[in-house]
């Protein structure tokens, strides 16, 4: 699931307080839905979730150590994807060591959009059904509704590149200069208490500058990478499955043995199979020839023995 994958389940606070400069107003009483403050409500709705305050990475975190092989790997060769302070690097001397590290999600800009165009579109339909009328521009929400759920569906593609391009996070040095430095004529900003989440990345050093989305040789390079490992794993997982079994009934020789450990090993392969492929006559191929291959095994193994 994507990191920011998650929707506001509301806010108490007014989005006029969201909107005022310089600080924030906190409020009880929640914004109440009616047909006048669609918009209103929308913003109040996704608020808590479109600015966040990152943690300090767990450095021991499986996730953290690849991100650091990533990183390591996207200098190798790869000069370009950086740039140095002279070449328009952020001037980290004018952010404090102490500051606050924020993420903000695009991606919940957009559900944000889906949400107040379902809230129109369902004005719109009650208005057709009990007025009898055609409220104006409902067929141009309609397009710009599947418009929007095909973008988040794109949206949520993207989140699984190694950087999701997505999200402005200060895990970057670049993008933490970003943030921090139009968030300082927000005072309020500084003070509120912001929903705190898991940093995805081991943060950069401050003379690490990487590109926005990655040069284009770097990403081809990830891209091998990441096929290399999945090829990688697959070859793995299939010589487990077939040696490991082999060993047990060899050296484990007996007929219920040999029923046994072909039994749970077709059903774990399986299970396997179905979550990792998409297609269910696939999955049944495959599971068959896997099945195959420790029966003919067994008859072999049976013969040699008598």
């Amino acid at each position: 699931m994507p990191v920011d994958d998650l929707e506001s389940g509301g806010s108490t606070r007014p989005p006029s307080s969201i909107a005022a400069a310089g600080s924030f107003v906190d409020a009880d009483a929640p914004i109440q839905l009616d047909d006048d403050n669609i918009t209103e409500w929308v913003i109040n709705h996704h608020a808590p979730n479109l600015i966040e305050e990152l943690d300090e990475p767990n450095q021991s975190n499986l996730s953290a150590s690849w991100t650091s092989l990533y990183q390591g790997l996207r200098a190798l060769g790869n000069g370009s994807s950086k740039t140095s302070q002279q070449n328009g690097g952020p001037d980290q001397s004018r952010l404090g060591q102490n500051r606050r590290r924020l993420r903000i999600s695009f991606a919940e800009l957009q559900r944000m959009r889906i949400r107040q165009l379902q809230c129109e579109l369902t004005k719109d339909v009650i208005q057709m059904r009990c007025d009898g009328t055609n409220p104006p521009e409902w067929e141009t929400r309609l397009k710009e509704y599947t418009q929007a759920l095909q973008d988040h569906d794109y949206m949520t593609k993207c989140s699984q590149r190694p950087r999701d391009p997505f999200l402005v996070t200060g895990e970057y040095t670049v993008d933490d200069y970003v943030l921090t430095s139009m968030a300082t004529s927000r005072n309020g900003l500084q003070r509120e208490k912001l929903r705190r989440v898991a940093s995805q990345h081991v943060w950069e050093k401050p003379d690490e500058f990487s590109t926005i989305c990655g040069t284009r040789n770097e990403n081809e390079r990830m891209a091998q990478l990441n096929d290399f490992q999945r090829r990688l794993l697959a070859a793995a997982i299939g010589g487990v499955f077939l040696i490991g079994p082999m060993w047990v009934m060899v050296l484990v020789n007996s007929s219920l043995t040999s029923l046994l450990v072909t039994t749970f090993s077709v059903t774990f392969f399986g299970l396997v199979m179905a979550s990792s492929l998409k297609d269910h006559k696939d999955v049944t191929a495959s599971t068959a020839a896997y099945a195959a291959v420790l029966v003919v095994f067994v008859g072999t193994n049976s013969s040699a023995n008598s």
